[in-house]
């Protein structure tokens, strides 16, 4: 049997594409725009985010330690409202991440994120990178 999208699912889809897109290249001020303010994080590396701000500066971070990243979403699935997404990063570490200096180490992994979103916004992630790969890299060398 085949699952057709609902017109809301593929609105949640683009948000989180957009959001996706944006803040994993240097706009991390799509935060504001498209993540609801009771904001509620899982899975991070280190800590999770507690609100709005300190998941903006979650891609602050991310962006400075990897300035040079590629984010390549390979599948994303909508239904509801709820999306997900496999990705890849690869980049290099240019500055501190997690609590480890810029090793200026290549690094190359995947993981998975599910979003919950409420009238268009993102209001809940489950972030589920491949740490142990991450991890790896940044302290090789």
């Amino acid at each position: 049997m085949k699952q057709s999208s609902s017109p809301k699912s593929n609105s949640n889809r683009d948000a989180v594409l957009e959001f996706l897109e944006q803040s994993h290249n240097h706009n991390p001020r799509i935060v504001y725009e498209l993540v609801a303010p009771e904001i509620v994080t899982h899975g991070f590396p280190c800590e999770n985010p507690h609100d709005l701000d300190s998941y903006h500066d979650f891609f602050v971070g991310l962006n400075a330690a990897f300035p040079d990243m590629n984010f390549d979403i390979q599948t994303m699935i909508a239904e509801d409202n709820h999306v997900a997404a496999r990705f890849r990063i690869r980049a290099t570490h240019r500055d501190s991440f997690a609590g480890i200096p810029a090793s200026d180490n290549a690094i190359d992994f995947t993981g998975m994120v599910l979003y919950r979103l409420e009238n268009g916004k993102i209001a809940e992630t489950w972030l589920h990178p491949d740490v142990t790969t991450l991890m790896a890299q940044l302290s090789s060398g």
